[in-house]
C-alpha cells in the first residue's frame, strides 16, 4: 500500500463512483423465460425417454412371453407324458341336459337333448409305476382301495373368489377318488366332477402372477343356461352350479371322418380302426333305434344325439355306393308275436368301438314237470316260449312237444325247434331231453330270412328245488362240432345257409336235463333251458354273399389333440345385456399357444 499516493486512491473512488452512477442492471429471467426454457427440458426428456420407456416395456412383455412360453411348453409335456399312458380316459364331461322325461335318448324329436361337451378338462386313470418305470402287467393307481383318478382342468386360483386379476384362471392337476356324474336337483342335467371331500392333491401348473385362461361359456347345471364369457351366478337367476369352458386349453377327442368299418363275422360285427369312441357313452346296451329322432329323415348322418362327440354310422349298398340305405329305425308291427319283426336293429360300443347289427331273441325252453320219471326212450314234455320266464306272465303261445318229442301245438310260433337223440334200441341212461336246438330266424317261412350273428348264441341252464334255490349255470362256446366230444357245460354251434340258420349242439349223452340235479340228490322243482341269439335281417335273401358295409365318423379318446394357450391378464368389461364380464374386442392381446397330439398307448389294452 505504501506505493500507493492519495491521488491513485482517488482515482479508484472515482471510478467506482462513475459506475454506481450508471444504468440500472438486470437481476433474474424473467417469467416467460423461464416457461419456455421448462417447455425445452420437457420435450428435450420425452425425446430422450421415449425409447427407454418403449423398451423397458418391451423388455417385460419379452419376459411375460418367455415365461408363458416356458411354462406352456412345461405343462404340454407334462400333459403329453401323463395322458399317453393313461389306462383309461373318462367320457368327455360337461352338462347334458335330459329333457322333460329325463331319460337319455329319447324321444328325441319332441323332447330334444342338448350336450355341452368340456374339452377344456380331461381325467383319466394312471398306472402304477414302480421306480418312475410303469409297472407290468398294467394294473392302475390306487389309494386305499380305490382306484386313483387324475383331472386337468382350468379352474380359478382361489375357487371361493370371484375373477379378478389377483385371482385369475389356472391350469389345475388334481388327484383323487371321488371323480364322478353328479345330477341337479331335478335330475335332468348330469356332469363329471371331483366330489371336493375326495380330492386328495390339487397342484397349480401354470403361472399365477398376472396370467390368465378366460372363459369362454359359462354353463349352468341347473338350468341348461349357456352364457358367453364369465358369470358367477346363473343370469337366469337359479342357484345352479357353474361349469366354465376355455377355448384356451382343449383336450379334444381326433375326429374320424368316413371310416369304413372292418367287417367280421359275416357282416354282422364292424369294427373301427380307434376304440374309445367319446361321445355318447354306450357299452352296448342302447340300441341306435332307441336314441334316433322319431323322424329318420331329419339328419342324413343318423346323429346319436346333440352332441358332436357322437357317433354318425351308416350303411351304405355295395351294389350302389351312392345310395345310403336307412332303415325307419322303428317299431314294424307285422308280426303280434314279435314287435321287432324284420327292422334293422343297430347297437354299437362306444368302450371298444364296434357296431353290431342285428336284434336279441331269446327263448325259454321249460320242463313244465322236472321231477317226472322217464322210462327208457321216452323224453320230459316240454314248452318253447319267449323269453327269460316271469312267473308274473303267462307264456304267449308255447310250442308244446309230448314224451316222443313230437309237436303237439300248431301252428309252430317259435324260432327254436328240439333235435331229439335217435336209438335204434332206447335204454336206460338215454337222453331224456334233446341233444341239440335248431334256430330257423324265420319261424317255418313266416318271417323274413335273417343272418345269425356269429358268436351271439349264449345258453343259461337253471332251475329251483322246493325251497326256491336257485341252481344256474352258464354253458360255454366251443369250437369242437363232434357232440360226443363236445363237454358237458358245452355247447357248439353249427351254422349254415349263409349263417341263416344254425345248430346249437350239446353233449349226446349229457345234454341239459333235469338229470344234472336229480344225479345230484336234488329234486328240481322248476328246469329251463334259456337261448338266447342275435339276428339280423337287413339283406337280400336272394342274394346272401352281398350285403352292406358300415361307415362311421366318430371322436377316438386313443388319440387326444392338445392345446394350451396362455396370455396377460386383460381386465374384461360387463356386457350390457347378459352381466357377464367379457374380454373387449379391441384389447391387445399378449398370447402364447402351442399345439400337440397324443395317442394314448395304454387305453387299447
Amino acid at each position: 500500500m505504501c506505493g500507493w499516493g492519495i491521488r491513485d486512491m482517488m482515482a479508484v473512488s472515482a471510478a467506482g463512483n462513475q459506475v454506481a452512477r450508471g444504468p440500472r442492471g438486470r437481476s433474474g429471467f424473467t417469467l416467460v423465460e423461464v416457461l419456455v426454457v421448462l417447455a425445452i427440458l420437457v420435450i428435450l426428456f420425452a425425446m430422450l425417454f421415449a425409447p427407454m420407456i418403449a423398451s423397458l416395456d418391451m423388455v417385460t412383455v419379452g419376459q411375460a412371453k418367455v415365461t408363458m412360453q416356458t411354462s406352456a411348453r412345461n405343462v404340454l409335456g407334462e400333459m403329453r407324458r401323463e395322458i399317453s399312458n393313461a389306462m383309461y380316459i373318462y367320457p368327455v364331461p360337461g352338462a347334458q341336459y335330459l329333457g322333460a322325461d329325463d331319460i337319455a335318448g329319447t324321444n328325441y324329436a319332441s323332447d330334444p337333448e342338448v350336450f355341452y361337451p368340456n374339452y377344456s378338462q380331461v381325467a383319466f386313470v394312471s398306472p402304477e409305476t414302480e421306480g418312475g418305470s410303469i409297472v407290468e402287467p398294467l394294473a392302475p393307481r390306487m389309494r386305499d382301495g380305490q382306484i386313483l383318478v387324475t383331472v386337468l382342468s382350468v379352474e380359478l386360483l382361489d375357487p371361493n373368489e370371484d375373477y379378478s386379476r389377483s385371482n385369475p384362471f389356472v391350469l389345475v392337476r388334481k388327484e383323487g377318488t371321488g371323480y364322478q356324474q353328479f345330477w341337479n336337483d331335478t335330475g335332468t342335467i348330469s356332469w363329471w366332477d371331483f366330489d371336493p371331500a375326495e380330492t386328495l392333491v390339487r397342484n397349480v401348473l401354470s403361472p399365477r402372477g398376472s396370467f390368465d385362461i378366460p372363459v369362454s361359456r359359462s354353463i349352468c347345471t341347473e338350468c341348461g343356461d349357456v352364457t358367453a364369457g364369465y358369470i358367477a351366478e346363473c343370469a337366469g337367476g337359479c342357484d345352479g352350479e357353474i361349469i366354465y369352458v376355455h377355448s384356451n386349453v382343449r383336450f379334444n377327442p381326433e375326429r374320424v371322418v368316413g371310416e369304413t368299418l372292418e367287417a367280421s363275422a359275416n357282416r354282422t360285427l364292424f369294427h373301427a380302426r380307434h376304440k374309445a369312441w367319446a361321445g355318447l357313452h354306450n357299452r352296448g346296451h342302447l340300441e341306435i333305434n332307441d336314441v334316433l329322432p322319431d323322424d329318420p329323415n331329419s339328419d342324413p348322418l343318423m346323429q346319436l344325439g346333440a352332441s358332436a362327440l357322437d357317433p354318425r354310422i351308416t350303411l351304405v349298398n355295395p351294389a350302389d355306393r351312392t345310395d345310403v340305405v336307412r332303415d325307419t329305425w322303428q317299431d314294424v308291427e307285422n308280426d303280434p308275436l314279435d314287435p321287432r319283426g324284420t327292422e334293422i336293429v343297430a347297437t354299437w360300443n362306444s368302450d371298444r368301438g364296434i357296431v353290431q347289427i342285428g336284434s336279441a331273441n331269446g327263448r325259454w325252453v321249460n320242463v313244465p314237470d322236472p321231477d317226472l320219471s322217464i322210462t327208457a326212450g321216452d323224453s320230459h314234455p316240454l314248452q318253447v316260449q319267449p323269453e327269460w320266464p316271469d312267473p308274473a306272465i303267462t307264456p304267449t303261445d308255447p310250442d308244446e312237444y309230448n314224451d316222443q318229442g313230437i309237436r303237439t301245438s300248431s301252428p309252430r310260433n317259435w324260432d327254436l325247434i328240439p333235435v331229439y337223440p335217435s336209438f335204434s334200441t332206447p335204454q336206460p341212461g338215454d337222453p331224456v331231453m334233446p341233444i341239440a336246438y335248431r334256430i330257423d330266424p324265420t319261424r317255418a317261412g313266416n318271417l323274413s330270412a335273417a343272418k345269425i350273428v356269429p358268436g351271439s348264441v349264449r345258453v343259461v341252464v337253471r332251475a329251483t328245488d322246493a325251497a326256491d334255490r336257485v341252481y344256474q349255470t352258464t354253458y360255454s362256446e366251443t369250437s369242437n362240432i363232434k357232440q360226443a366230444e363236445i363237454g358237458p357245460q358245452q355247447f357248439a354251434v353249427v351254422y349254415s345257409d349263409f349263417d341263416q340258420r344254425a345248430e346249437v349242439r350239446f353233449n349226446e349223452l349229457r345234454p341239459p336235463s333235469p338229470r344234472m340235479l336229480t344225479d345230484a340228490g336234488i329234486t328240481p322243482e322248476t328246469f329251463g333251458i334259456y337261448i338266447q341269439y342275435y339276428c339280423r335281417r337287413n339283406y337280400d335273401e336272394t342274394s346272401p354273399e352281398d350285403d352292406f358295409v358300415v361307415r362311421a365318423d366318430y371322436s377316438t379318446q386313443e388319440v387326444m389333440n392338445l392345446r394350451l394357450a396362455l396370455q396377460r391378464y386383460i381386465e374384461p368389461e360387463d356386457d350390457t345385456t347378459t352381466g357377464a364380464k367379457v374380454i373387449p374386442d379391441d384389447a391387445p392381446v399378449d398370447r402364447v399357444s402351442l399345439e400337440d397330439q397324443v395317442k394314448v398307448r395304454n387305453l387299447s389294452n
